[in-house]
């Protein structure tokens, strides 16, 4: 089991009574390739289980937040930009012969359930003027196979499982400036994709 949790953080520049001036940029990217396997000779046993998993930590396995420049009285100048990237690849696969007791299983299990947060917040003016843009962009791709190979010999027991999953949650925001006092213009744009490829599969033979 793999549990990730990358975050970065990107403030803008400010200054107290009058003008806040400054693109903020985050940036992450995780890439993960787990790989559980099972393949080689012969295994008497009750049960025999290959599992690849990929899941949050404490927070989401991917989290960026980008903050623009903020100016208390005045001005505020600046682009936000948030973006954070998930690229897994998961392979659970069981071979060779086994033979099982009456009540044994199989079970060959790939999942992700990573998530990704990306958050932009554009450039805050509390008494005056607040331009900039703000860009939030999420993505998660994730290939899942779970597998049980070619030319496998499973012999006795109760059940042969093959599972795969993809699940978590993928969210992008983003927050256009603010001015308190006067007005804003800004421009805020967010991103969210989630593209999976999930397969389970028995091999010819098997």
């Amino acid at each position: 089991i793999v549990r990730d949790a990358d975050v970065a953080l990107s403030p803008g520049v400010g200054f107290g009574p009058g003008l806040g001036i400054g693109a903020a940029v985050a940036t992450t990217q995780v890439s993960t390739n787990v790989a559980a396997t099972i393949s080689q000779g012969t295994i008497n046993a009750t049960t025999v289980t290959a599992a690849a998993t990929m899941a949050d930590g404490a927070s989401p396995a991917a989290t960026v937040k980008s903050y623009a420049g903020a100016g208390a009285f005045m001005i505020a100048l600046g682009a936000s930009v948030a973006e954070a990237h998930i690229d897994n690849s998961l392979t659970a696969a069981i071979g060779g012969t086994i033979n099982l007791t009456p009540a044994g299983t199989v079970t060959s299990s790939a999942s992700d359930t990573s998530g990704v947060r990306s958050d932009a917040f554009g450039a805050t003016g509390s008494g005056g003027i607040a331009i900039g843009v703000s860009y939030a962009e999420a993505v998660k791709t994730s290939t899942i196979v779970s597998m049980i190979t070619a030319g496998s010999l499973i012999t006795g027991g109760a059940a042969v499982r093959v599972n795969s999953a993809n699940a978590g949650s993928v969210f992008a925001g983003a927050i256009a400036g603010l001015g308190g006092g006067v007005g804003a213009g800004a421009g805020a744009h967010a991103v969210a994709r989630d593209t999976g490829s999930v397969t389970s599969r028995i091999g010819a033979g098997s």
